[in-house]
C-alpha cells in the first residue's frame, strides 16, 4: 500500500503539559506522514498547572530503581534539546550546584565558625551547608517555557493542537476498542468528536477522574486501573525577583527561625537565571478541583513562605528592602496513589503517562521518547521501564 492510499493512523493525547507535550514533540519526530497527532488541552494555553509552576529542577542520579533508567535518559535529553533549540536562552536550561542548608536563627548573635558557601544568604544563622549534586548531574529549566517550546514545535511538525477543548467521553466500536473522543469547547460549549486509534491520557493529576469520567466500569481497560487512582497533592510557591545578583545554586533547607527558634520550615529554593528565585513548600490536603484554572492558594502559606525567603537572604529576597514579588501560586502534584511511580505504557490503542509527582519535569522529555517508541514501534528502546508499566 503507497502512502498516498495508508489509512491515516490517529494518535489524540489529553492533556498539554509538559508530559503531554513532550509525547507529542517526540511523536512527531518519529511517526510517519500517514499519522495524524492531536493535542488537546482544556485550558486556553499550554501548562496550565503544574507544568506551568513547577520550580524546574533536574536530576540526574536521585532516583529510585524503578526511574532511574527514565531519570538518565531524561536528564541526557534536557541537555541536547537546550544545545539544540537555544534552550539556555529560551527556557532558562543551566546546570546548577545542589546543596543542602541548615539555618537556625538562634545563631544570630554567636560567633561563626565558618561563612556559608552561598554569599547571598543571611551567613550569621546558617548553621551548615552541604552539596547535594552538582558537577553536571543537577541543572535546572523554566518548565513553563520549555512547554511552550515542545508546543510551538509540534505544531511545526504538524501535530494539531487544541486548547480550550475538554474530553468528556468517548465512542466505542467492536464492544471495547476507542473510535472516537468526544470534546466540548470549554468557551462556546460546543461539542465535536475526533477519530482515534491509539489514545494517550497524560492528564496530571487529572488523570485519575478522567479516566473513571471517560470509561465506563464495564470498559476499563485492565491496564488502565492503577492510574484511575492517579490524584493530586497541592504545593505553594511564590518567584520573587532579587534587586542584586543571585547565584546558579538550588537549595533544600531546613529552618527554625522566628523568636526562639520556635518557628520551623524546610522550603525549597530555586536561583533561576533570570533574576528571580522560585521558592517552594506547603503542601495540603485540599481536593483537586475539576480544572486546572481553578486551583487556588492558601493566603498563610504563601505568607510563610515570604517570610522564610526574608530570614534566608534579607539582602536580595526582602520585598520591603527592593525585591519584587512577581507570582504566588499552588499547583497540583500528580501523584500514584497505588504505584508510589510514575504509571508509563498501555496496549491495544490506550495508553497512559502519569504520577510523576515532583519529578515530572525531570523525567519529561525521557517520558515523551519512550512513549513514542512504544505508540509506533510496539517496544521502548530507549529506557528501561518495566517498573513502570501499567
Amino acid at each position: 500500500m503507497t502512502a498516498a492510499t495508508q489509512p491515516t493512523r490517529n494518535v489524540v493525547i489529553v492533556g498539554g503539559g509538559i508530559v503531554g507535550s513532550s509525547i507529542a514533540y517526540y511523536l512527531s519526530r518519529a511517526a510517519a506522514n500517514a499519522t495524524k497527532i492531536t493535542l488537546i488541552e482544556a485550558s486556553a494555553a499550554p501548562a496550565p498547572a503544574a507544568s506551568g509552576k513547577a520550580g524546574g529542577f533536574l536530576a540526574l542520579d536521585w532516583h529510585g530503581a524503578a526511574t532511574a533508567s527514565l531519570a538518565e535518559l531524561s536528564y541526557k535529553l534536557h541537555r541536547q534539546l537546550a544545545d539544540q533549540d537555544g534552550g539556555h536562552q529560551k527556557w532558562g536550561y543551566r546546570e546548577v550546584e545542589t546543596w543542602q542548608v541548615n539555618v537556625d536563627s538562634s545563631l544570630k548573635d554567636k560567633p561563626k565558625k565558618a561563612k556559608s558557601a552561598i554569599s547571598w544568604l543571611d551567613n550569621d544563622i546558617v548553621k551548615s551547608t552541604s552539596n547535594m549534586g552538582g558537577g553536571g548531574t543537577t541543572a535546572q529549566v523554566h518548565p513553563g517555557q520549555l512547554t511552550q517550546h515542545l508546543v510551538d514545535e509540534s505544531r511545526k511538525a504538524g501535530v494539531q493542537v487544541l486548547f480550550n477543548s475538554k474530553a468528556t467521553g468517548l465512542q466505542f466500536k467492536d464492544g471495547q476498542k476507542v473510535d472516537k473522543v468526544e470534546i466540548r469547547d470549554s468557551n462556546s460549549g460546543e461539542t465535536k468528536s475526533i477519530e482515534v486509534d491509539d489514545l494517550v491520557i497524560a492528564a496530571g493529576p487529572w488523570t485519575g477522574s478522567l479516566i473513571t469520567r471517560l470509561f465506563p466500569r464495564n470498559l476499563l481497560p485492565a491496564h488502565l486501573k492503577s492510574a484511575s487512582s492517579v490524584d493530586g497533592s497541592r504545593a505553594h510557591s511564590v518567584v520573587i525577583e532579587s534587586h542584586k545578583p543571585l547565584s546558579a545554586d538550588c537549595l533544600f533547607t531546613d529552618m527554625a527561625y522566628g523568636p526562639g527558634g520556635r518557628k520551623a520550615g524546610a522550603p525549597e529554593l530555586y536561583c533561576r537565571p533570570d533574576g528571580t528565585a522560585y521558592v517552594c513548600g506547603g503542601s495540603d490536603d485540599v481536593p483537586l478541583p475539576e480544572m486546572a484554572d481553578e486551583v487556588g492558594f492558601d493566603e498563610k502559606k504563601i505568607t510563610a513562605l515570604l517570610e522564610q525567603s526574608k530570614v534566608l537572604s534579607p539582602s536580595s529576597l526582602d520585598l520591603e528592602a527592593g525585591a519584587t514579588l512577581r507570582a504566588r501560586q499552588a499547583c497540583y502534584l500528580p501523584v500514584s496513589n497505588r504505584t508510589g511511580n510514575p504509571i508509563i505504557g498501555g496496549k491495544d490503542g490506550i495508553y497512559v503517562a502519569a504520577g510523576h509527582s515532583c519529578w515530572g519535569i525531570t523525567n519529561s522529555l525521557g517520558t515523551g521518547k519512550v512513549m513514542s517508541e512504544l505508540i509506533l514501534d510496539g517496544s521502548v528502546k530507549s529506557a528501561n521501564i518495566r517498573g513502570l508499566m501499567p
